[in-house]
């Protein structure tokens, strides 16, 4: 937030008492769907931490797909980064599953090609049972 306040000074009043915010909020801060390595809900400057990192993951995936989008990437990058997204059916990460849809999102429509129909197939297929699985959050 210094960064943006001091990179930003017509915002600086705004920052300041978004840091005004933050001190009292922060510590009771928490989400119950973002655990720390012992399976604990995380809080306070942890979630901050944890959520920036959510964000900037998602941001890379989106940087990806538009990358792909120029052509600067090839199809089977694409297919690639997809079929990793989809590697565990079974228990999958909650930032995978938001990953792959940030991802198709963005590609989604291009690599929708006769050429690709049966990865598309697959892909679908997939996703299909992840919306069925118990471990997956609604």
């Amino acid at each position: 937030m210094f960064e943006k306040a001091t990179d930003e000074a017509t915002w600086s009043e705004m920052y300041a008492r978004l840091c005004r915010m933050m001190e009292q909020i922060s510590a009771n801060v928490q989400d119950s769907g973002i655990k720390n390595s012992e399976g604990k809900p995380i809080a306070g400057e942890e979630y901050y931490a944890a959520q920036k990192a959510k964000r900037q993951g998602l941001g890379l995936i989106k940087f990806i797909g538009e990358l792909f989008s120029l052509q600067m990437l090839t199809e089977r990058i694409m297919h690639e980064c997809i079929k990793k997204l989809l590697g565990n059916v079974e228990n999958p990460e909650e930032e995978e599953i938001e990953s792959l849809c940030k991802l198709l999102t963005t590609v989604g429509q291009i690599l929708d090609t006769p050429k690709a129909r049966a990865h598309m197939a697959v892909y679908f297929s997939r996703m299909k049972e992840l919306c069925k699985s118990p471990n997956v959050n609604s």
